[in-house]
C-alpha cells in the first residue's frame, strides 16, 4: 500500500504521517516512512535550487529527486511494505504551480509539471490532503527555526495560492480532503477507517 499525506506547511502532515506509520506498525504491518524532498544528494540540490529561486529550476530539481525516490518507493512496495510518504508529486503541482503561475497561465504550468512527471511518478493507493487556512498553518510553525526554505515558502499570500491549487486538483487526483484543524487522533481515526 502506498499512502501520501499532503497539505500546506503547518497543516500537520509530518505529524500525521509519523502517527499513521506508528498505528500501522502496531497492527503488525511492515511500514516505510519517507518524505520529499529526500535526504539524498538530489534532495540537497532541491534545497539549493530553492535558494536560487527560479521556479523552472526548482520544478526540475524536484522531478530529479522524485525519480530516484520513486525507485525506492517501488522497491519497498515490492518487498511488502506499506509506504507512507510526507509530500509527493502533488506538492510540486501546488507549490511550483503557484510559483510558475507568475510566469504563465496556471493551467499551462500544471500541464507542464504533469508532462515532466508522466513517466516518473506512480499512483498512490490513497492521497490525504490536510486542509487548513494559511494563517492557521503559519501560526503553528511560528516557533520553527528560520531557514531560506521557510522564508521562501511560508508566506501567507503564497500559501493561499498553494492551498487554492491543492483544492482545485483534489478531485482530479482522487485526494480525500480532511479538515487539518482537527486534532491528530481524529485525523488518524479518519484515515485508518478509509484505508482499512
Amino acid at each position: 500500500m502506498f499512502v501520501v499525506i499532503e497539505g500546506i506547511d503547518g497543516s500537520g502532515k509530518t505529524t500525521v504521517a509519523k502517527k499513521l506509520a506508528e498505528e500501522l506498525s502496531k497492527l503488525g504491518r511492515k511500514v516505510y516512512l519517507t518524505y520529499e524532498p529526500t535526504d539524498t544528494k538530489y534532495g540537497k540540490i532541491v534545497k539549493e535550487c530553492v535558494d536560487f529561486g527560479d521556479p523552472f529550476l526548482i520544478t526540475l530539481a524536484f522531478a530529479l529527486d522524485r525519480a530516484l525516490h520513486t525507485h525506492e518507493i517501488r522497491k519497498k512496495i515490492s518487498e511488502g511494505y506499506d509506504v507512507i510518504c510526507d509530500r509527493y508529486f502533488y506538492s510540486t503541482l501546488a507549490y511550483e504551480g503557484a510559483m510558475l503561475s507568475e510566469k504563465m497561465e496556471l493551467e499551462e504550468a500544471l500541464n507542464w509539471i504533469e508532462e515532466i512527471h508522466k513517466y516518473i511518478v506512480i499512483k498512490p493507493d490513497y492521497v490525504f490532503l490536510l486542509d487548513v487556512e494559511p494563517h492557521t498553518g503559519l501560526g503553528r510553525i511560528e516557533s520553527r527555526k528560520s531557514s531560506s526554505m521557510i522564508k521562501f515558502f511560508e508566506k501567507e499570500r503564497f500559501l493561499e495560492k498553494v492551498r487554492d491549487i491543492y483544492l482545485r486538483i483534489a478531485e482530479k487526483y482522487g485526494m480525500k480532503t480532511i479538515d487539518g484543524s482537527k486534532n491528530v487522533d481524529e485525523i488518524i481515526k479518519e484515515i485508518m477507517k478509509e484505508i482499512l
